[in-house]
């Protein structure tokens, strides 16, 4: 007998017929359709609704250096004093973003063609996201296709298919990668033609690389490649991916070397290490790197909980810290959705085909050993996610269908069956288990997609995305006015401010080490993301007053925008720091909650 490694499973008896890996039939072409449709729905509301920019820090960043990439200024934080190099995000989506700056320069109308691009990548991504899901665990075509599409219509993704965020092409480079990571080590056509598996490995390789060039979590797809080649004893096929990906991510890292060091020769950039190096990120001891994987842990699993249902993260988050009423059944819940993803997850192992569940492992281990909140990181894995609660469903009611029908044939009966009619009645039963099981998981469907597509037409609102657009073109206005060309300001939405007035823009109030601050000793297991606790308050009020002012003099800021002080205790420490040296920050105007203000330092 050969490698069972390299044979092919035999078939569930209750999934369909796993379909070729080279061919297409009609439900595959139907699931193809459907994602269409659903990309023009979801392009026809984005274009619809206001130009959402500068909501997330990230995506200021990203608008910002690929500018300076169009421009011919190379990658670089323009929007700060003295053009630091970028050296934070992996390079390959402002590359995306400045072709199309060349080719749309004016700012922001040209946001339309970014949203355009991602919901294309996006669409791609989850055609890609299918193939895998039907082929590596064959399931029925319509569990992979409604987990896909369910994950395409989430607010969570509307989100960020609204702005520039490398999310939708991450989907498209790591989903690309496992297809043809597929089909290298399942093809026969490869198995026998050991030039076109070659060829294969090394394409599996580059969008490996691809993966880690737009986010650094690609680094759990290079990895699930190394691994499958390994574990099937591929060798040449491993060393051609390794040096593919080598090339693909070597070229970054020596860039981040050369930048770094260029960056480092300059003084001044060390007050702006927040958003120029990930090291100041990363946990220094064994106990703060436990700390933070006990307290994502919990947070992927309300988020998660979130993603699943269309249900409004603020309020979950309120109730978990405020231990409002009903929060038992709301833990409960958060337990029920996991357990069904897990069973799902347990559902479809195959030791033959474990590349998806290795990748799903090693992104989320790398997700919970970093400090930050776990929602964002979930959405590129929410194709799959979702698919799994799917199929965790599926199993489910086929289980209760089962055990009732198990129980009615166990009943005493006047007249005794024989045995061609009992194995009759348990195959006619499999049957209907099966049915019903389709019959109640797609009524269940159905009722996340109204919902998820309620959510995003309604809820988010147009009213709202309006305002904030509104109030940050007053912003934009009051700096215009009030400032010199050559002014630093510090403010928030450094990068969409920069674009928007050309003044210099630092972020307000960076972290040296944001650990303290995002995972304080009194945070409790049970918040959803970051929950905000009395050690937190503290923190920041006397992290800003201790370092606001040198860190202002530092980057050589002559203005400031302060947070709101109603809701942000960011804007509560600065006005408490301003009480106590009111001579260093003169008043310039006021305009609907934006209060700008002059940065007035005695010398050192």
């Amino acid at each position: 007998m050969g490698d069972p490694r390299d044979t092919e499973p035999r078939a569930q008896a209750s999934a369909v017929p796993r379909p070729s890996a080279n061919h297409l039939d009609r439900f595959d072409l139907l699931a193809a359709g459907l994602l269409v449709a659903l990309a023009a729905y979801v392009g026809v509301i984005l274009l619809r609704a206001p130009r959402n920019v500068g909501e997330f820090h990230d995506d200021g960043l990203y608008l910002v250096t690929a500018k300076a990439l169009a421009d011919g200024q190379g990658y670089r934080h323009t929007h700060l004093p003295g053009n630091p190099y970028q050296t934070k995000y992996p390079i390959l989506y402002p590359l995306l973003v400045s072709a199309i700056w060349r080719l749309f320069p004016a700012f922001p109308d040209n946001v339309a063609v970014i949203q355009v691009v991602n919901v294309a990548l996006w669409a791609a991504g989850s055609w890609l996201a299918y193939l895998v899901l039907r082929r590596a665990w064959g399931l029925p075509w319509w569990l992979p296709a409604s987990g896909v599409a369910l994950a395409f219509g989430h607010a969570g993704t509307l989100g960020l298919l609204q702005t520039a965020m490398s999310e939708s092409l991450y989907l498209l480079f790591s989903m690309g990668t496992l297809v043809v990571l597929q089909r290298t080590t399942r093809d026969p056509i490869s198995a026998q033609v050991p030039r076109r598996a070659l060829w294969c490995s090394v394409l599996a390789g580059l969008s490996a690389g691809g993966a880690y060039l737009t986010r650094t979590v690609g680094a759990a797809v290079a990895a699930v490649v190394l691994w499958e080649l390994d574990w099937r004893r591929r060798w040449r096929s491993l060393a051609a991916a390794a040096v593919a990906m080598a090339l693909a991510a070597g070229a970054w890292q020596a860039w981040r070397v050369y930048a770094g060091h260029a960056n480092a020769a300059n003084p001044a950039f060390a007050a702006l290490a927040y958003d120029l190096d990930y090291t100041i990120w990363l946990p220094q001891s064994p106990g703060a790197l436990a700390r933070v994987i006990i307290h994502n842990l919990s947070a992927v699993i309300a988020e998660h909980y979130v993603l699943l249902f269309p249900i409004q993260v603020d309020s979950v988050a309120h109730a978990l810290q405020e231990r409002a009423r009903g929060v038992m059944l709301l833990y409960a819940g958060m337990l029920f959705a996991a357990v069904l993803t897990l069973v799902g997850a347990a559902g479809v192992w195959n030791r033959r085909q474990l590349s998806l569940h290795v990748y799903l492992l090693a992104y989320l281990g790398l997700v919970l050993m970093w400090p930050f909140s776990p929602m964002r990181f979930l959405l590129p894995i929410l194709p799959l996610l979702t698919t799994l609660f799917l199929a965790g469903c599926y199993r489910l009611v086929r289980g209760l269908v089962s055990l009732v029908q198990f129980v009615a044939a166990s009943a005493p009966t006047s007249d005794a069956a024989d045995g061609e009619t009992e194995v009759l009645s348990r195959w006619s039963g499999a049957r209907v288990g099966a049915r019903v099981s389709s019959v109640v998981v797609s009524l269940f469907v159905f009722w996340l997609a109204y919902a998820n597509l309620w959510q995003i037409t309604v809820q988010p609102g147009r009213a709202k995305f309006a305002e904030d657009v509104r109030r940050r073109e007053v912003l934009v206005d009051l700096l215009r006015s009030r400032t010199p060309p050559d002014a630093v300001i510090c403010a928030d939405m450094a990068g969409y401010v920069h674009l928007r007035t050309g003044r210099k823009v630092v972020p307000f109030l960076p972290w040296t080490n944001p650990l303290p601050f995002l995972y304080p000793d009194d945070r409790e297991l049970g918040g959803c993301g970051r929950a905000v606790t009395r050690h937190e308050v503290r923190n920041i009020v006397d992290y800003a007053s201790t370092s606001l002012v040198p860190y202002l003099r530092a980057t050589g800021s002559t203005h400031l925008v302060p947070l709101d002080e109603n809701s942000s205790y960011y804007g509560i420490a600065f006005a408490d720091l301003r009480q106590r040296y009111p001579h260093y920050f003169r008043l310039l105007g006021t305009r609907e909650g934006y209060s700008l203000y002059q940065v007035v330092l005695p010398p050192q």
